[in-house]
């Protein structure tokens, strides 16, 4: 096969899974010539997407990120989809940085990142979705984080002392996931709130000098307190390092300090440190559920793609709207909420 046919067969898989992204794909108007970008991390998921909204007749490409994944890659070039070009059109998956200063040729975007007040082209923002921090952050990002260590690696956590940097959203996923399959975790916080929260949780709270010199596997969330060279120093033989979020790269200032490294195995490098120890990187210190285009689960993926698309649509159908935060409509996303819950064989009480 060649790398596109893998890639389509990776794509292939995702579309059969995705039916609330379906439903809003459904709602959409003409696309006939209508441009659009992507500015996901590009997984089989955010492939699809590109796939269809390219079969509907609008003009896709996608936006450039940090991950490059050739089979996905190849496959949308064939079907004709632009990579590695700027934002232009409609902009699905902005980042908060991009919806503060949209480029010229943008007409209006999505973004899941706070992105504060008036911009100077219609911005719906969907930070504050309760449905997208579920799917997202407290189910999506620890297991798929998890498991991509788990698949990595070859490992198992049962047993492991597992540090995990920052208690928010993924922090507490991640903490979750490792403590479902027998990890013992400890939290490292700088909010005291946030630590007791783990510690009521059932996992420990240590500053980053009390957990990382026994921890086997470290994960650094998005919000965790800055990991500094002196951390570093204090980590244990073989102790292994995961990015975890959105953001690349967590990691940054801990990576400059570490020795260039030696491949163990695919997406696994071990690096010396000052104190002589060796510790092990995993996918480059680049968020680890992103590693060779896997992302979030595909369940999840649904959900989220199809609250972006929903926004698009709200875009398209109100031409008159002007620039600044839009909102989501509360009735959409109950609506894409009860058609997940309809295609999981699940229903609610029907309101009095």
């Amino acid at each position: 096969m060649t790398p596109a046919d893998t890639g389509k067969a990776r794509i292939d898989w995702a579309v059969r899974t995705m039916p609330v992204l379906d439903h809003a794909l459904a709602t959409l108007p003409d696309l006939r010539d209508v441009p659009v970008t992507l500015a996901f991390p590009l997984d089989p998921k955010a492939a699809a997407l590109a796939l269809h909204l390219s079969r509907a007749g609008a003009v896709v490409s996608v936006s450039p990120t940090a991950f490059s994944v050739p089979d996905l890659e190849a496959a949308l070039v064939s079907a004709g989809v632009r990579l590695d070009v700027p934002p232009v059109g409609y902009v699905l998956g902005a980042a908060a940085a991009l919806a503060a200063e949209p480029p010229e040729g943008v007409r209006g975007l999505t973004t899941q990142e706070d992105c504060g007040e008036a911009k100077t082209v219609p911005v719906v923002d969907l930070s504050g979705l309760d449905i997208l921090a579920l799917v997202e952050g407290q189910v999506g990002i620890g297991q798929a984080s998890v498991m991509a260590f788990l698949d990595i690696t070859n490992l198992q956590l049962a047993g492991r002392r597992v540090c995990v940097a920052g208690f928010g959203r993924a922090g507490q996923s991640v903490a979750a996931h490792v403590a479902a399959l027998g990890g013992r975790v400890v939290v490292v916080e700088g909010d005291a709130v946030r630590a007791l929260a783990a510690v009521l949780a059932g996992h420990g709270a240590q500053s980053f000098a009390g957990a990382v010199p026994s921890a086997e596997v470290i994960f650094v969330t998005d919000d965790a307190p800055r990991l500094i060279p002196s951390h570093l120093a204090l980590l244990a033989q073989g102790a292994m390092l995961c990015a975890v979020g959105s953001r690349d790269p967590l990691l940054s200032d801990a990576l400059a300090h570490l020795a260039l490294g030696r491949a163990l195995r695919a997406h696994v490098t071990e690096h010396g440190l000052p104190s002589g120890r060796a510790v092990k990187l995993i996918a480059s210190g680049q968020p680890i559920h992103l590693t060779a285009g896997q992302g979030l689960p595909v369940e999840v993926a649904d959900v989220a793609l199809a609250l972006h698309v929903a926004g698009r649509a709200h875009l398209l159908q109100n031409p008159q709207i002007g620039a600044g935060i839009q909102r989501l409509d509360a009735r959409i996303v109950t609506e894409l909420a009860q058609v997940k819950l309809a295609a999981l064989g699940q229903s609610i009480e029907p309101s009095a």
